[in-house]
């Protein structure tokens, strides 16, 4: 099995991890951090195997735009 293989069975099981409540709070965590550091930022997202694709979309809501590889 291919490592890209094996990964696409298993992203479910991620996107349910994010669901516990302890990894919520850790994700919120990051976001107001993130927030804090971009300010009114804006620009460019290097996409280098983000997973799922959760913080790569947090970034779209913020109208930064991906340079996908």
């Amino acid at each position: 099995m291919k490592s890209y293989e094996y990964y696409e069975k298993i992203a479910h099981l991620y996107d349910q991890m994010y669901e516990d409540e302890e990894w919520k709070i850790l994700r919120q965590a990051v976001q107001i951090y993130i927030e804090n550091v971009i300010g009114s930022l804006s620009g460019k997202v290097l996409d280098v195997g983000t997973g799922t694709g959760y913080w790569l979309n947090f970034f779209f809501e913020k109208e930064f735009s991906s340079v996908c590889h």
